[in-house]
């Protein structure tokens, strides 16, 4: 089954299901699921063992901790820690308050996201984890649908990431370009050098970040997306009544009356600079 056409079957399952579902770890599992079946050809046992070999090599490789995969895990898990502390500490709260005394307009709880889209651009999960957490009071106070929030969002985080040398798909991207400059010998070309020139070229993270200040200076709304900016913009309601909330948290944080908008500043302050640090130090080494 390996180079032929059925090796595009499980990321279509996994995308038609996402889809079809909504539900995105049962997707992915049903896709990661297919592609054992495949390789192991159909027969049951040996799906089952290049699963378990699967799992293993996330955290073991060559007879040792895989720390590549662990140190990737545990920089999430902090990401997650420090975006609950913003919010328990009441700076996202803080935040909002200031932020709502000055956004007047839908368009302005809008633009407030994308801003704050470009402005945290270490990591594309820490960006859509903070940038949730603060936008969602101002965009809820001002009507603006769960479903366009989620769209700006996703279409700054990511594409704003993938363009900053200093972020961590940028750190991954340059260290595959040192190695393919190691490997074809090129001269007169660092990675870094070869990352910054690529930037113009990455016409899709550009087109996305351009298309977002476009729909909001535009009050664009296309496909799904319109139904429920209609629905917010003309009863209040942000959300599909009729569906629960994906991702929706069951109980809510404790979150401190005393906050203020440095409870909120300064641990992303402080994470962009340890970041920024870590990655000198770590390249600094490598070289």
């Amino acid at each position: 089954m390996e180079n032929t056409v059925f090796s595009l079957l499980p990321p279509v399952v996994a995308i038609v299901l996402a889809i079809a579902t909504r539900r995105v770890l049962l997707s992915l599992g049903l896709g990661i699921l297919t592609a054992a079946v495949l390789l192991a050809e159909f027969q049951f046992v040996k799906t089952i063992q290049i699963i378990l070999e699967t799992i293993k090599n996330v955290f073991v490789s060559g007879g040792g901790l895989n720390t590549w995969n662990v140190y990737i895990l545990l920089f999430l898990f902090v990401l997650g820690i420090i975006t609950a502390f913003i919010t328990i500490s009441g700076g996202s709260r803080a935040f909002g308050e200031w932020a709502m005394k000055r956004v007047k307009t839908r368009a302005g709880a809008q633009l407030v996201t994308g801003i704050l889209g470009l402005l945290i651009f270490i990591d594309d999960y820490f960006n859509a984890l903070a940038v949730g957490q603060v936008s969602r009071p101002i965009t809820d106070r001002k009507k603006v649908s769960r479903a366009k929030l989620a769209y700006l969002i996703d279409s700054t985080s990511a594409p704003i990431c993938v363009l900053s040398p200093v972020s961590s798909w940028g750190a991954y991207i340059i260290s595959i370009l040192g190695a393919i400059i190691a490997s074809h010998q090129i001269e007169g070309m660092s990675a870094i050098s070869m990352f910054v020139q690529m930037i113009p070229m990455n016409f899709y993270a550009i087109a996305a970040i351009i298309f977002v200040f476009m729909v909001i200076s535009k009050n664009i709304n296309y496909g799904p997306m319109k139904k429920h900016e209609e629905r917010a913009a003309t009863t209040g309601v942000l959300l599909d009544p009729l569906k629960a909330a994906p991702g929706e948290l069951k109980e809510d944080l404790p979150v401190s009356s005393k906050g203020k908008v440095g409870d909120l500043v300064w641990p992303i302050v402080v994470l962009f600079a340890g970041t920024i640090t870590a990655m000198f130090i770590t390249g600094y080494s490598a070289s």
